[in-house]
């Protein structure tokens, strides 16, 4: 997976043309886009990514720090008894299995996350923001 890194991100809207805040500012106050409504981003296939050459932005997200925290929690717990200590974890036999150390599985926890192209709007649908991924 092509990744974008920050620096990228943050110039991204004026090379290729995507969508900023500004943007979606002057589209909710055009369309009279109500604060309830719900934003919704369109679907795209994962050919975009995988054969199309799109790139995502990696982000440590509630998974990835949600296991680094286990990670950290196993190494505990097999410090505690190798110290002969009494376990936290009991019901787990081999709190080794529960580590994951190496850095593409980590990686690949990361959340994914693409820019916005533009804001449309759907006459029969006015009360809900349309994000799509691409023109």
């Amino acid at each position: 997976m092509k990744e974008i890194t920050k620096e990228e991100m943050l110039n991204y809207s004026s090379k290729w043309h995507y969508c900023t805040v500004g943007d979606l500012k002057k589209h909710i106050e055009k369309f009279n886009i109500p604060d309830t409504a719900p934003v919704v981003v369109q679907r795209v296939e994962d050919v975009y990514y995988e054969k199309h050459g799109w790139s995502v932005y990696l982000k440590e997200g509630e998974c990835y720090h949600n296991t680094v925290n286990m990670n950290e929690n196993m190494r505990e717990e097999i410090a505690r008894r190798e110290r002969g200590e009494e376990p936290e974890y009991s019901l787990i036999d081999d709190p080794s299995k529960y580590i994951v150390e190496d850095e593409e599985s980590l990686n690949e926890l990361k959340d994914q996350y693409r820019p916005v192209w533009c804001a449309v709007y759907y006459k029969d649908d006015e009360n809900i923001l349309f994000l799509d991924l691409h023109y």
